[in-house]
């Protein structure tokens, strides 16, 4: 894969977290919980031998990234979903859906490493009311 295609593709995904940080649009509290599970993928893509020969690195980022966004606007609904849009119940934690939704693409595209992964959604979950991180 060329470096310019991962560039556009991580520039995507960081697009996503950006959008997620403005101040002005509320979804700032959701920047940790992308930002962690960006460096949960980047680590996840850097182990020798764990990822199937058919993925190329920029499909994870785009698709977990793509992922993030539609799970954090599916609260506000500010922009028009990439994937899904989805209804969350009452009193759900936007954070445990980013969280949710990283953890399904990631161990959907990555399964030797779903250990990693549901850990990291255990302790992305861990602070959140235990209702707001069910629904």
């Amino acid at each position: 894969m060329s470096t310019v295609r991962f560039r556009r593709h991580a520039l995507a995904c960081l697009t996503a977290a950006l959008m997620l940080a403005t101040p002005s649009n509320g979804w700032a509290q959701q920047l940790d919980t992308v930002l962690t599970w960006n460096q949960v993928m980047a680590t996840a893509l850097v182990v020798p031998g764990a990822n199937p020969a058919t993925v190329f690195v920029s499909r994870p980022i785009a698709i977990t990234g793509v992922a993030m966004f539609d799970a954090a606007n599916s609260f506000e609904r500010r922009y028009h979903p990439y994937a899904a849009a989805v209804t969350p119940e009452p009193g759900a934690s936007p954070d445990a859906a980013v969280a949710q939704a990283a953890h399904d693409v990631l161990v959907a595209m990555l399964p030797s490493q779903r250990a990693v992964f549901d850990a990291a959604l255990a302790q992305s979950l861990a602070g959140l009311p235990d209702q707001a991180a069910r629904d």
